[in-house]
């Protein structure tokens, strides 16, 4: 929780935020405040930690890369800038090698897999200050560190060996040395009467809890300038600190808070406020408490998000209520749409429940369910086991599934040694390949991205497209990718591949019959190669299928390169290039797809815009722009909808709308629109059964 604003993360991985976004920290691309839970694009792999703080929020992924959003004002989310992020960010500097972040109002600091602590941002520490855009290692603290804990203005590290380390502010006593004196190095808490096992810190003030699970605190109005044991919490399992309101969650699952409660934040069902903890109505068997500035939420015995307090700018979760002096049951987090992803005449959505569905066009077996048939709208693939944290699909029916546990999993039309194709109907998990965190799928190949920032490609391979040096017709087994640095994001198409590193340049390979490499020229390339022209600003790229690629750079603007013969690279004429070209009137943009011959983007206000071939008003514009080519973006017609990401098929659009559901416009053949019906639709048209 952080002042205004709330974020949960789903069992399946999703991540939700809602509240105050005056500062983009719910991470959606918009600066929209929202009363009930809003899906956040999750950044590169399934998120393992989620912290906020202020106006910010953090989001540190599975495979160790850390990402932040938000408020920006003391360099917190190490973006060499005090520029805001509406949208995930990576950080800088650390590599896949984080382990856990802890975030305050102007600066984070992290914990590395090595037992070393980074910090970076403003830490005020009264008469000594620090400023850091970049992450700077800690002295003092030789990498034998097991967690951290951040306060307004000071921090602490807890040693493997149980003895508790603090800098910073130290007005209240809040570093536990004895002391009121401010340290921008690690100093000593005293008075700890057995080794501590978990560390807290708040606004001025700083808890550990000991092994016998007694709760000692320090700092303060009291100024205690050394741990006292905190009267009344015995068995305490965790703390969460504010600024005047504070929470502890015992070990038999209940819940008691102290401080202000002008706005029920107790969670008493009173009023009154309270020195001494008072126990939390109707929360039994919590497994988990957080703080805001006046709110609070708990995770209930059966896995219910319940929040109380404040509710001024929508953070309790449950639409327009005031505020609540009882936990209340925030808005469902909906088992909808989490992901889109486009084949040759076929999608498959991958559901916030962890499970995957796909409608249109079987003729490829690409909907994974087993027959060879069209269906009349979203079927359920079984046989995958575990939860499905990404899919990708080709636009020629190959489509894949990563796995909660970092394996990938793959159907439809897959490339064998003879130099054809065979129709796979069922899920079938890809060999030799160690735990991924991102998949994507192209024509009868794959790649995907592991922990390490490595990148595999296996299957056809006549175009290079596997860019690990040959061209030999096809690979059974991945094979490395030679890629100079980590990679953050892997994209695939019919011929080629594109690849993100870490320092937000971008490399492609395979085919180049139409420039699609970007490089400048026509010739293909069997090892990455980089489309120079866009420095290292790209946030995120999109191979289309018919031999263009786009790309959405960090100040909003959408960038395509290749064929343009119908306008599908939006720059206004139908002329193509081998080098990237700005897409025409287009800014804030948050997400771009590009499909057969046209493209399509959102932006941060919700809206899709669409450019290129209409033939099947896959624009989703209007019937004057049909069956003629349209070289600049246009909006697609789906009033009162907020998009958060769109899919953009051969001859087909589909959009995933903030509240889960899925709308589809373009041909309406082999079952795109999930209606029974033939023909098109060139407006947008909700898509039964993916709510």
């Amino acid at each position: 929780m952080g002042w205004h604003h709330t974020c949960a993360l789903a069992s399946d991985g999703s991540l939700w935020c809602w509240g105050d976004n005056s500062s983009g920290q719910l991470g959606d691309g918009t600066g929209e405040t929202r009363a009930a839970p809003v899906q956040v694009a999750s950044p590169g792999s399934g998120v393992v930690q989620l912290t906020a703080s202020g106006n910010s929020t953090c989001a540190l992924g599975r495979d160790g890369w850390l990402w932040c959003w938000g408020v920006n004002d003391g360099g917190q989310l190490s973006s060499q800038t005090f520029a805001y992020a509406a949208s995930p960010t990576l950080v800088s500097g650390l590599g896949a090698a984080v382990a856990q972040v802890a975030l305050a109002v102007d600066y984070a600091c992290a914990r590395r897999t090595d037992g070393s602590v980074w910090c970076w941002g403003y830490l005020n520490a009264g008469s000594v200050t620090s400023l850091s855009f970049a992450p700077v290692q800690v002295a003092g603290i030789s990498r034998d560190a097991a967690s951290l804990a951040a306060g307004a203005s000071h921090v602490c590290a807890l040693k493997v060996d149980g003895t508790v380390y603090c800098w910073g502010n130290n007005n209240a006593g809040q570093l536990g040395n004895g002391s009121t004196v401010s340290s921008l190095v690690p100093v000593q808490v005293m008075g700890l009467d057995q080794p501590a096992l978990r560390i807290y810190a708040g606004s001025d003030e700083t808890c550990a809890i000991a092994k016998d699970g007694s709760l000692w605190c320090w700092g303060s109005s009291a100024v205690n300038t050394t741990p006292v044991l905190a009267a009344n919490l015995p068995d305490t399992e965790e703390v969460a600190l504010g600024m005047q309101l504070s929470c502890a969650r015992k070990r038999d699952g209940t819940l008691a808070c102290w401080g202000l409660n002008d706005h029920g934040q107790l969670g008493d069902g009173t009023l009154y406020p309270s020195g001494q903890p008072v126990t939390v109505a109707s929360v039994t068997g919590a497994k988990q408490v957080a703080v805001g500035e006046s709110t609070a939420c708990a995770i209930d015995a059966t896995s219910n998000l319940r929040c109380w307090g404040s509710n001024d700018w929508g953070q309790l979760g449950t639409g327009s209520l005031p505020f609540q002096t009882e936990p209340r049951k925030v808005a469902s987090l909906k088992t909808a749409a989490a992901q889109l992803a486009a084949s040759f005449a076929s999608y498959c959505a991958r559901l916030t429940d962890g499970t995957v569905s796909c409608w249109g066009q079987s003729y490829y077996v690409e909907l994974g369910y087993g027959p060879q048939a069209d269906t009349s709208g979203p079927v359920p693939i079984s046989g995958l086991g575990k939860s499905v944290m990404q899919i990708a699909a080709g636009s020629s029916g190959t489509t894949c599934a990563l796995l909660s546990d970092g394996g990938i999993w793959c159907w439809g039309m897959i490339s064998n040694s003879a130099g054809v194709f065979d129709r796979q109907p069922v899920p079938s998990q890809v060999a030799g390949l160690p735990a991924a965190v991102e998949v994507a799928a192209g024509w009868g190949h794959a790649c995907g991205r592991l922990a390490d920032g490595s990148v595999s490609c296996w299957g056809r391979n006549d175009n290079g497209e596997l860019g690990n040096g040959t061209s030999s017709f096809f690979e059974p087994l991945p094979t490395q990718v030679k890629l100079g640095q980590p990679a953050v994001e892997v994209a695939s198409s019919n011929v080629h591949s594109c690849a993100r590193l870490v320092d937000g340049t971008l490399w492609c390979w395979g085919a180049n019959n139409a420039g699609q490499l970007g490089d400048g020229s026509k010739l293909p390339s069997p090892t990455p190669v980089q489309v120079a022209a866009l420095g290292n600003d790209v946030r995120q790229v999109s191979p289309g299928s018919a031999w263009h690629t786009c790309a959405r750079l960090e100040d909003g603007t959408a960038w395509c390169w290749g064929a343009n013969d119908s306008g599908q690279l939006g720059n206004g004429t139908t002329v193509s290039s081998p080098v990237p070209v700005k897409v025409a009137g287009l800014s804030n943009v948050v997400q771009v797809s590009a499909g057969d011959t046209h493209t399509c983007a959102c932006t941060s206000d919700g809206a899709v815009w669409c450019w290129g071939w209409n033939g099947s008003g896959q624009l989703g514009s209007s019937t004057a722009d049909l069956g003629r080519d349209t070289t600049t973006p246009v909006r697609a017609a789906a009033p009162g909808t907020v998009f958060v990401e769109v899919s953009a098929g051969p001859d087909s659009t589909c959009a995933r709308a903030d509240d889960g559901a899925v709308w589809c416009w373009g041909s309406r053949n082999n079952g795109l629109q999930a209606d029974g019906q033939l023909g098109f639709s060139p407006s947008a048209i909700g898509l039964a059964g993916c709510p």
